[in-house]
């Protein structure tokens, strides 16, 4: 008879548990619960698995157990950026980590965020709700979205969502990915990564949503955001890290862009005093753009299905490669 799998769920603080969950992966594991490695160190010698959900911090818990848990070989990770859990101990070890990838609640969250982002901007609606702080009455001339390209940096389910909005709207949609003759993409102009300044270039609106990697951190700068067409617009709602702050700010002030909106950063919670905060024509969000309200079943059913595979001894669905870092 196999000996029965210990799972340690590691959440935000109080954060409740969906029953569905927890009933779910009790079926193939003894589930444990907490929200820091204090709660998980009297298990230290049983955990084969954990998973993390809702706020829980994988990074700190994972780097406070050194050495690992002698049984512990795979951590579930609910979201889709990973770079932050990925530091070189657990990027060196064999256990194998998930993430959400192919979920689509989380990129039509934020796709949808980034396209209303743009129309922010196309529509003037930062310069209109301005205006109606001062009572002041002025027409303002906005953009016809359909005469507009879109460039999307990052082609996977979120900047696909993106995509698929634009050319919804009418846009000309221009993209980037690692492998453009992966698959088909009708509609889109698909160039390798290496052609990025071909999309700066192009684009009117460029939105970033590909995962924090060596070759995407730090993607644009002062040389980058000099090749874009004036009064274009940026959107970021992959990582902070992605863009060189003081280059953006300095494009604003300058009129060179024209607006920015943000929804993650290098330091978050953002210091009060970034001047990203009062920078002219930028948006800051607060992290958000996967924060909607949405069902969270298939997140439960895919950790649930993994548990299952990897009680059986199957491989796992949605494994990030660890080194390339997605």
């Amino acid at each position: 008879m196999a000996r029965e799998l210990t799972c340690f769920v590691l959440t935000g603080e109080g954060v409740e548990l969906p029953d569905a969950l927890v009933t779910g992966l009790g079926e193939h594991a003894a589930i444990h619960t907490g929200t820091s490695s204090g709660d998980l160190i009297p298990l230290i010698d049983q955990v084969d698995a954990i998973v993390g959900w809702s706020g829980g911090n994988l990074r700190a818990l994972l780097e406070s157990l050194d050495p690992f848990p002698p049984r512990l070989r795979w951590v579930s990770q609910t979201g889709i950026g990973v770079e932050k859990t990925l530091f070189p101990r657990f990027v060196e070890s064999d256990i194998t980590l998930t993430n959400m990838r192919g979920i689509s609640a989380y990129a039509d969250a934020m796709a949808e965020f980034a396209f209303a982002a743009i129309l922010l901007f196309g529509k003037k609606l930062l310069t209109i709700h301005g205006n109606q702080q001062q009572t002041h009455w002025e027409r303002v001339r906005h953009s016809l979205l359909q005469d507009q390209t879109v460039g999307v940096v990052g082609l996977g389910m979120i900047g696909g969502g993106v995509a698929r909005r634009a050319i919804g709207f009418g846009m000309t949609v221009v993209a980037t990915r690692r492998n453009p003759d992966r698959e088909p993409a009708p509609g889109i102009q698909v160039l390798p990564a290496s052609d990025l300044d071909v999309l700066l270039a192009q684009s009117d609106y460029v939105v970033l949503a590909a995962p924090l990697t060596a070759e995407t951190g730090h993607l644009i700068g002062a040389r980058e955001i000099a090749l874009m067409k004036p009064g274009a617009v940026i959107v970021n709602v992959a990582r902070g890290a992605m863009i060189d702050d003081d280059a953006l700010v300095a494009a604003l002030e300058s009129g060179h862009l024209g607006g920015a909106a943000l929804d993650v950063f290098t330091e978050e919670p953002l210091p009060a005093e970034s001047p990203l905060w009062t920078a002219p024509n930028l948006f800051v969000s607060p992290h958000m753009s996967a924060f909607a309200e949405y069902d969270t079943s298939p997140m439960i059913d895919a950790v649930v299905a993994n548990m299952r595979r990897f009680q059986n001894g199957e491989p796992l669905e949605q494994v990030v490669d660890k080194r390339l870092g997605y």
